[in-house]
């Protein structure tokens, strides 16, 4: 199962593969960082922070019926198995068993549904047969994709009469990946956009699952076509005349790698975050009731660990109760950015000068510059903002910035809480990931280490 033990300083992690999500579940015995510096204003978390919460993480609702469910913990990790039960795997891709469907745009070829049995067991794979003539042979769908972000798409394939099978983004000015279904080999890679990585998955019965990893595609369309050269793309050829390959279980997912396959129909399939829920004891919940405001939850990119991502528009969560803050607040958080933005918030509160703010570029805190390290965030990074009485200082993985302001700060006063925009500011929203926010209404500058250090034990980000 490939159990990985280390120790820490903090306590020992141990890590093991989880086969059902496609990721790692992250089984920790580090003390709990709220039993051992407690004292929070808000804490939200992906994993348990307090050994006697015994609360759930988030509320999740999937996109397929609107429906939500909580989701707790267990090893003091996110209960993934109970999160996948729920509302499964991701897929953005529509009809994904259907080919036949109006979805699908078929070139010189036809589609004969249901035609064998699938990997699965059940009678649904269709069959791709081509026509004679010197034409492209191709089956495509339209997509569309967020800049900056990692996608892989995955297929199920079984060999007839036609060895190799291209998947392609956008034609001749994208990639292009040959896979030989007949051996279950990588043919080629070719095309102007080269692949994060590719893989072919021996599924069983002479079923192969192909895949490929990518970002910043130059174009919208996925194509599935046949190739009669295995080493070029030979986008038009003399056709089969007849039947060329089964197909069935078409995925998009964002991510480092293919997740299980998850069937759609008319719709895709999503996972959203509706609350998120305070583990500190002073029910600050971060909520969104407007479905098209919510975050998502996904497989983080450069881990395999769920986080929750937001995509620069609308999606903030906010607590619809007050805290009365006082002239010294410490914050921690792990998050990174997409797409390199210039603008976007972790979390801030909704005072007109933003306490508590935390900019993806700057860091502030009071409208006060207290460090600018947006490129540290486009990998995960470990942030923290302390603002005490007569200054301001802000770290990222342990390291301070150049600046300690004492410019005279903002009043404190009674706040609510906003994650993934700038307090109230609406233009300011995140477009990046996060997995942990702890808020404290007291100067933590001595604990501030040992702090980042649990943080880092457990996530290991520097």
């Amino acid at each position: 199962m490939g159990i990985t033990i280390t120790n820490s300083g903090q306590g020992s992690v141990v890590r093991f593969r989880n086969l059902g999500l496609g990721g790692v579940m992250t089984t920790s015995i580090i003390p709990g960082l709220l039993n051992q510096y407690p004292g929070a204003v808000a804490a939200y978390s992906l994993r348990k922070l307090d050994k006697s919460y015994a609360g759930s993480a988030i509320r999740v609702r999937r996109s397929s019926d609107n429906t939500e469910q909580d989701i707790g913990f267990v090893n003091n990790q996110l209960n993934i198995e109970s999160l996948a039960a729920f509302a499964g795997y991701q897929n953005l891709t529509t009809y994904s068993e259907d080919y036949s469907n109006v979805y699908w745009t078929k070139n010189g070829g036809s589609i004969t549904t249901d035609s064998t049995q699938a990997p699965d067991g059940t009678t649904t794979a269709d069959k791709f047969s081509e026509t004679s003539g010197n034409e492209v042979h191709r089956i495509y769908e339209n997509q569309s994709f967020s800049t900056g972000y990692v996608y892989t798409y995955s297929v199920y394939l079984k060999y007839i009469g036609r060895r190799y099978v291209m998947l392609e983004l956008s034609n001749s000015t994208g990639m292009q990946v040959i896979f030989d279904i007949q051996n279950g080999l990588v043919s080629a890679s070719v095309g102007s956009v080269t692949p994060i990585s590719t893989n072919i998955e021996n599924a069983g019965n002479g079923w192969y699952r192909c895949s490929v990893t990518f970002q910043n595609p130059s174009g919208t369309t996925i194509i599935i076509s046949g190739n009669n050269s295995g080493t070029v793309a030979a986008l038009t050829y003399a056709g089969l005349g007849g039947d060329a390959f089964f197909i069935w279980g078409s995925q998009l997912n964002v991510g480092y790698k293919a997740q299980t396959y998850q069937k759609t129909t008319s719709t895709t399939n999503i996972q959203y975050i509706t609350k998120w829920y305070d583990q500190s004891g002073n029910s600050l919940d971060a909520i969104q009731a407007t479905t098209a405001n919510q975050p998502q939850i996904l497989i983080a990119p450069q881990t395999n660990i769920l986080a929750a991502v937001w995509h620069g528009n609308s999606n903030h969560l906010t607590t619809s109760a007050t805290y009365n803050f006082g002239t010294s607040i410490s914050t921690f958080w792990t998050g990174r950015r997409t797409n390199g933005g210039a603008n976007g918030c972790f979390f801030g509160d909704n005072n007109a000068n933003f306490d508590c703010r935390v900019d993806l570029v700057q860091i502030q805190t009071g409208a006060v510059n207290v460090g600018s390290f947006g490129a540290a965030f486009d990998s995960w990074a470990l942030g923290s903002l302390l603002r005490i009485s007569t200054a301001s200082k802000a770290y990222i993985n342990n390291v301070q910035s150049s600046t300690t302001n004492t410019t005279s700060l903002s009043a404190a006063g009674s706040r609510t809480i906003s994650i993934g925009r700038r307090g109230l500011d609406t233009a300011i929203n995140l477009q990046g990931w996060n997995r942990e926010i702890i808020i404290y209404n007291t100067d933590q500058s001595s604990n501030l280490i040992a702090i980042n250090t649990n943080i880092n034990s457990f996530y290991s980000i520097y």
